[in-house]
């Protein structure tokens, strides 16, 4: 894995010195999360959607007038949650792990309003704790966490004005979050560029 966080800093110093960064964004929003488990959960055990907090600091680099690349550095939040009713007993277990993620992404410009975006986005696990609610009073989610995850996106983003960029994503993951685990997540972010 360590090969892999240095073939993409690597890839981003490159880039970075090959062409010049038409603009650097700081931004905040929301993900939109929710866990698909290979397995049968059973009866009254469901996935739920959680709602978390991001923040993030996006460089566009051009290629040409149509395509870019991007990357950055994002600090954000996602949750495995569980919604349970067995036999009487009601409540909820969350999973939530904090990330520092790197997207190394290719972005296209359908028009001066739109640009579409897709690629790779490295989630590196810096802490990761559980929930529990109702009528369960512990969990041991988070023990199994683990420290790097794998996730395709996608996404469109809004050229709102000259400053702000408004962007909606979605993060597939590719690997397990937890044993047996993925995340998947909506994303919701306001940027504004310097």
């Amino acid at each position: 894995m360590r090969i892999v966080v240095l073939a993409a800093l690597m890839l981003i110093t490159m880039t970075a010195h090959s062409a010049p960064v038409t603009n650097l964004s700081f931004g905040g929003g929301f993900n939109l999360s929710k866990p698909t488990v290979d397995d049968d959960l059973g009866e009254g055990v469901d996935e739920a959607y959680n709602l978390d907090l991001g923040v993030g600091l996006k460089a566009n680099t051009a290629i040409n007038e149509t395509v870019g690349f991007r990357s950055g550095l994002y600090l954000h939040q996602k949750t495995a949650g569980f919604d349970i009713d067995i036999d009487g007993d009601k409540g909820d277990i969350n999973g939530k792990v904090i990330y520092l993620s790197v997207p190394l992404t290719v972005q296209l410009e359908a028009n001066e309003n739109f640009a579409f975006y897709g690629g790779y986005i490295l989630d590196y696990a810096i802490n990761s704790y559980c929930n529990a609610g109702g009528d369960f009073e512990s969990c041991t989610l988070n023990e199994d966490a683990k420290q790097i995850t794998h996730v395709a996106t996608v996404g469109t983003v809004l050229h709102a004005s000259e400053k702000w960029d408004l962007e909606l994503g979605y993060q597939h993951g590719l690997s397990e979050v937890f044993d047996d685990l993925k995340i998947h997540a909506f994303q919701l972010m306001a940027y504004y560029k310097f």
